[in-house]
């Protein structure tokens, strides 16, 4: 077995595969996207590695509660699955090189639209969060060195504008990337697109690694 630090993501790719995790849902995640062309066309690029976070692999009931359960599901969020592209064959290995930049695909249901039509704001502010939030939990799944992987980071602050209405029933892309570190804080900056590219929303945040407890 590589030895990568096991959490709740799931890549097949690179051998991270939890115990106790269910073989259907980076699977299922899987030909729900490939049979839809744009997102396919993302997983078709070189070097592209997909996996499944830890929010929707919960290792009990008492964790990742709120999308596991409250919003996975045929109406509400459908399915999620996440992108990153590496830099050369050595890149996902390497513990000096970290991934800044990650793809979040969402298929989101009727269950989460505020207007008719559109999903709820609260929503689309949750799914950049989340999108965000991937990066520090792949870094830190791969073993990067860097002081900042080294325990999960939280959301410290996060500004988001609203461009246009994200509809329900349909499948969009949050892209997050890394806009620098400064010791236990990262600065990350997202895009929500849809299916023609058109940007949906847009945020910047603060996020800071926790402090190990003695």
């Amino acid at each position: 077995m590589d030895s990568f630090k096991l959490e709740r993501l799931i890549c097949p790719a690179l051998n991270i595969l939890p115990p106790n995790t269910s073989p259907r849902i980076y699977a299922d995640a899987i030909a729900y996207f490939e049979a839809i062309p744009w997102t396919a066309a993302l997983l078709k690029k070189p070097r592209t590695i997909a996996f499944v976070p830890q929010t929707v692999n919960p290792a009990d009931e008492n964790d990742n509660q709120f999308f596991s359960q409250t919003l996975l599901g045929e109406r509400g969020l459908r399915h999620m699955l996440c992108l990153f592209t590496c830099d050369d064959d050595a890149h996902a290995r390497d513990p000096e090189r970290p991934i800044t930049k990650v793809h979040v695909l969402y298929a989101v249901g009727p269950a989460l639209g505020g207007y008719p039509g559109i999903l709820h704001g609260g929503m689309t502010m949750t799914m950049m969060d989340e999108g965000m939030s991937v990066i520090n939990e792949l870094n830190l799944a791969l073993g990067k060195t860097s002081s900042v992987f080294q325990s999960t980071s939280v959301t410290a602050g996060l500004d988001i504008k609203f461009v246009r209405g994200v509809p329900i029933d349909s499948c969009v892309c949050v892209t997050a990337q890394v806009d620098g570190w400064e010791g236990r804080k990262t600065r990350i900056s997202a895009v929500l697109t849809g299916a023609q590219n058109e940007v949906l929303a847009k945020c910047t945040s603060m996020w800071v690694a926790l402090k190990a407890k003695v």
